[in-house]
């Protein structure tokens, strides 16, 4: 029902003033208005500013990218000549062959033809080795070959060839000295991405270059030796260094970028480009300034932001881990579950180890081993599994300590504070695993699997947790298979794509890949096993009290470890042996180290290790360094109880 103003004269009054009221307002708005535009036009200023700056370091470095993938057309030349080791070839300075240069050698063989269609596919090809240009001329070239097989060697008629695939480079940390307005860090990683973008490189970083020049007592802002380049170019498996340094050129800076073959060392390109810093550069306050009143920033307080793990180079068909094998320590017990991380500090290597009875944390200072500390629960109860995980976000990871007593888990985790191991939070009554969803080599999501009255294992369950308030609390259900279990599981993008899966071990054994809920590949091999193992008491129906066992699985470490951008996953593979006839013998015996690795073929299990002659309780890499150095933890158990463990360590391959 409407309601009519009781006079005209009275509307009128009304409507006035509240056009009165609605024009001061509008007034004010448009003060407000004009405040926030000209907060956005500040702002829109800077960032353009920024982007300008970025913009053109970028088209800087994609300059000099180019420019070295200019060096390395695909080109295809004959072998014409050959005097001992000294090869002739038909490509010569037209072709951009230079000195330094290396090329692939090989023979033509006979042709391969589509089995159905009659289409001829290819020829084979025999790999002769390398050839390392020492001469260049415009109609030919020559060189020494580094034959790939003892008794290979080159004739005429041969073929020699840039490679048509990527070609391993080297970038050496950056000498001299750079403008405040851009940093070491930024300048070396937009060189490393233009270089990887262009789709001819494939790039080992300059941190990674760093840390092996420390472990060889070398210092990185100083020019290396002859020796020392040839010595990197065999361990880090590259053939050119990109050498980046700057120079001043008057009141500006220039960075000069070399690129040099590393086996016969000669500098095959030198070019320069300006870092010029834009004249309307906002900077921020000096720290001094009176403007710079923020809050003061402690070191130690924050950690660095995260480096993707490395990707690493081997050739997985031939790697043999046992040849570089070497004993770091041995245990006077059966480890019963392992794990390596930065646990004392974000970039230590530190070795977590269980019994079953107590933690023990190990702290890795080259191929040195020294006990930190150890944890002993208050209650007596069976450790089932330790593992690292990146909880808190702070510097140095947490520990996850699941552990089983009486019909229940009661799981635990620590941390190391003040030089000692430290309850974080105890009594958490789910089975906890750690997995990395983001690809950078961190544990940081964990989700859990609560006791399951009749299976132990509540199959096909698992919840979300995270820290909320200093303790780590439910956040909600996670859609997991049905066969899934907390224990020996792992998330990998084993296809390249950027889609990470998760790979776990079944009940049976048997290692799957699920993406979803959709079961993507399951090996016919059996591999996990472990002596961690819960016992639980239950009355059969004819009343007798028996002992059910189940076992826990070791955890998998995931790397890139050919360097194909897929990820491979790396497991400890246990044989079955005496059936449970002696339980401290357990139903596992000798064991080795597979690594499930996906091509374009499909999926397939490569030993990279000889048979142990015991139980392989965990496998993990030290990620600090720049070469794949793993930790494999073997254990051998007695007749009459005890047993003993060894911690190996893989030398350089």
């Amino acid at each position: 029902m409407k309601m009519l103003p009781r006079s005209l004269q009275s509307s009128t009054a009304h409507r006035r003033d509240r056009n009165r009221r609605l024009w001061l307002r509008g007034r004010g708005m448009r003060g407000l208005v004009w405040i926030r535009l000209g907060i956005l036009a500040m702002l829109s200023l800077t960032l353009a500013v920024t982007v300008e700056a970025q913009g053109q370091l970028s088209r800087s470095l994609e300059r000099l990218s180019s420019e070295m993938v200019d060096l390395f057309p695909k080109v295809e030349g004959d072998v014409v000549k050959v005097t001992g080791n000294q090869v002739f070839i038909t490509l010569g300075a037209p072709d951009n062959i230079r000195e330094g240069m290396e090329l692939a050698l090989f023979r033509k063989g006979d042709e391969f033809k589509h089995p159905l269609t009659g289409a001829v596919l290819g020829r084979y090809e025999e790999d002769l080795g390398v050839l390392i240009i020492q001469q260049v001329s415009e109609s030919y070239s020559s060189g020494t070959v580094r034959p790939a097989k003892p008794n290979v060697t080159a004739r005429a008629g041969d073929k020699a060839r840039i490679t048509k695939g990527k070609i391993p480079l080297a970038l050496l940390p950056l000498r001299g000295d750079l403008p405040e307005w851009v940093s070491r860090d930024e300048v070396l990683e937009r060189l490393r991405l233009s270089l990887e973008q262009t789709g001819r490189f494939q790039v080992t970083a300059a941190d990674n270059i760093r840390v092996y020049l420390a472990e060889k007592g070398l210092k990185p802002d100083e020019p290396l030796s002859e020796n020392a380049l040839r010595r990197m170019a065999q361990d880090q498996r590259v053939t050119y260094a990109v050498m980046p340094r700057t120079r001043q050129i008057g009141n500006e800076t220039a960075l000069e970028v070399s690129l040099t073959g590393l086996t016969h060392q000669s500098t095959l390109m030198t070019s320069s480009a300006m870092l010029a810093e834009p004249e309307s550069m906002v900077r921020a306050p000096a720290p001094d300034s009176p403007r710079g009143g923020g809050p003061e920033v402690r070191s130690g307080l924050f950690k660095e932001p995260r480096k993707l793990p490395p990707a690493y180079r081997l050739d997985l068909s031939t790697l043999d881990l046992g040849k570089t094998m070497k004993e770091i320590i041995a245990l006077p017990f059966i480890t019963t579950s392992m794990d390596v991380c930065g646990i004392i500090a974000a970039a230590s290597e530190d070795i977590i180890v269980t019994d079953g009875k107590k933690v023990l944390v190990y702290q890795l200072t080259g191929e040195q081993v020294e006990f930190v500390d150890e944890y002993i629960p208050s209650v007596a109860s069976r450790l089932l599994t330790v593992q690292c995980a990146d909880l808190d976000k702070n510097p140095g990871q947490e520990i996850i300590v699941n552990q089983y007593i009486n019909n229940a888990f009661d799981t635990s985790i620590l941390t190391y504070r003040n030089g000692h191991l430290q309850v974080l939070q105890e009594h958490i009554d789910v089975l906890l695993v750690a997995l990395d969803t983001n690809g950078d080599g961190i544990n940081d999501t964990v989700w859990g699997q609560p006791y399951d009255l009749d299976d132990f294992f509540a199959t096909g369950r698992a919840t979300l947790y995270a820290v909320d308030n200093g303790r780590l609390q439910r956040q909600g259900r996670v859609q997991v298979p049905k066969v899934f279990r907390a224990t020996g599981v792992a998330m990998a993008d084993l296809s390249g794509d950027g889609r990470r899966d998760v790979v776990m071990i079944d009940d049976s054994h048997q290692m799957r890949v699920f993406r979803g809920q959709q079961q993507l590949y399951r090996t016919s091999d059996r591999v996990g096993g472990s002596y961690s193992v819960a016992e639980v008491m239950r009355r059969t129906t004819g009343g007798v009290t028996h002992a059910f066992p189940y076992f826990m699985e070791p955890w998998m470490a995931v790397a890139d470890l050919d360097g194909n951008g897929r990820e491979d996953v790396i497991v400890p593979r246990n044989q079955r042996t005496l059936g449970g006839v002696f339980s401290n013998v357990n139903i596992f015996g000798g064991g080795d180290v597979a690594v499930l690795s996906y091509s374009d073929f499909g999926y397939s299990v490569t030993a990279i290790t000889p048979q142990f002659d015991g139980v392989v309780s965990g496998v993990a890499i030290l990620r600090q360094r720049a070469y794949p150095a793993f930790i494999v933890g073997v254990s051998q158990g007695t007749l009459w109880g005890g047993g003993n463990s060894l911690l190996l360590m893989s030398r350089r391959p």
